[in-house]
């Protein structure tokens, strides 16, 4: 199940535009569409929201949105962190992501902030452009996220787009959820989120990796293979 979630009237609006009421608003809204579609479909228990901005971002619509999807099962880079982190805990009897925010802490050279339990780090091996993960070690879902919570990634995020439109004159991103299913698995996964840019719009464009493909490693293909075959028969037929 998915739904796109609208934020703002604006058509369109500069990355450093998002204020954090807006994109809390948002982030609110895919939170109730969550609880609410696994109150009806219980089965339905990995929440996912990506925010894909501009067509090089693989966006279809200018118009500024998020995108929210409830899976019945994780989708395939997810399921492999999360049995990663299971196996990781089970070897240290501690929490990966814990770990990792106090080791990047310690080294400093891609630490790059901490906001009341928001911590942001660059990416040691980045799958996207200028990428950033965003860690909350207290929660694993994103089900799980207080109000206060969502205030403050709010705050973070709109800071962080800020930086990405002033310093590196970004203006297409995506951002991407790491959720586990709410209640399960809470001391071995922290819910995250990918931030990374895209080419600026240039003329007619757009893009045909999002991040289903860059992050999730599901891949979205909308053509049939056997009606791809059956195309190229008939040509070479004829």
């Amino acid at each position: 199940y998915q739904r796109r979630v609208h934020g703002c009237e604006a058509d369109f609006l500069n990355t450093d535009q998002f204020t954090p009421t807006l994109i809390g608003d948002g982030i609110t809204a895919g939170l109730q569409f969550f609880t609410r579609t696994q109150q009806e479909f219980p089965d339905c228990k990995y929440p996912t929201l990506v925010w894909n901005y501009m067509p090089p971002s693989a966006g279809s619509i200018i118009h500024p949105h998020l995108q929210v999807f409830m899976e019945k099962k994780p989708l395939p880079a997810l399921a492999k962190l999360i049995t990663t982190a299971q196996e990781y805990q089970q070897q240290h009897k501690t929490n990966f992501y814990a770990d990792l925010v106090a080791h990047e802490k310690n080294v400093q050279d891609r630490f790059i902030m901490e906001h009341n339990g928001i911590n942001v780090v660059a990416n040691f091996a980045p799958r996207g452009l200028n990428e950033l993960n965003i860690i909350i070690p207290s929660v694993s879902s994103i089900l799980d996220l207080t109000p206060q919570l969502v205030a403050s990634l709010s705050e973070v995020l709109s800071k962080l787009l800020q930086i990405y439109y002033k310093s590196f004159g970004v203006q297409s991103f995506n951002l991407a959820s790491y959720s586990e299913a709410k209640g399960e698995n809470t001391n071995s996964f922290s819910l995250g989120f990918k931030l990374f840019s895209r080419p600026n719009p240039d003329g007619i464009y757009t893009n045909d990796t999002g991040p289903l493909e860059r992050v999730y490693d599901s891949w979205v293909i909308d053509s049939i293979p056997e009606e791809v075959a059956k195309v190229f028969r008939e040509s070479l037929s004829s």
